[in-house]
């Protein structure tokens, strides 16, 4: 079995120095870092993905695969995280991430390449993803009620995110 590296956040990037460079050093082969995003109306990803991949070129990444989540994610998407060293899921509305990657093709490839040694991070929205359970809080909702909705059980845990 391979080794497997989580890194969690609460809040937004960029990553600690320290993580940062932790995490480049577990990159698994020489695919692309994956930067999985919900795109923001009225944002544009490329002038918010820099505070990423600034921190990780520093470190020594030099490749990034930036995809935008939604409900069908092409064959070609599909193919290339499945090449990915490294995945980065990030932050925002965590109802439509959850939608987004549990249960979906994209869910199955992270949790195949997380078996692998495909070492992965997850800033707040991201971070909650990851256990078997994905709670939301009462705070972090529009309808300001508490919620409970299938993780991608990459482990076995309760997290928060502050």
């Amino acid at each position: 079995m391979a080794t497997q590296q989580l890194f969690l956040f609460g809040g937004g990037p960029p990553f600690t120095p320290n993580l940062c460079q932790t995490f480049v050093s577990c990159l698994n082969g020489t695919g692309p870092v994956a930067l999985l995003y919900v795109p923001r109306p009225g944002s544009f990803w490329s002038d918010y993905a820099p505070i990423y991949t600034e921190m990780l070129t520093a470190c020594g990444a030099t490749a990034f695969f930036h995809l935008p989540l939604s409900a069908s994610p092409t064959d070609d998407q599909l193919e290339q995280l499945s090449t990915c060293a490294g995945i980065i899921i990030s932050g925002g509305e965590t109802e439509l991430y959850q939608e987004f990657i549990v249960q979906t093709p994209i869910g199955a490839t992270i949790q195949d390449r997380f078996q692998h040694g495909v070492p992965v991070a997850g800033f707040s929205a991201g971070a909650l993803l990851t256990p078997n359970e994905c709670r939301i809080p009462a705070i972090d909702r529009r309808a300001g009620k508490a919620l409970v909705l299938e993780g991608l059980g990459l482990m076995d845990a309760v997290i928060s995110v502050l």
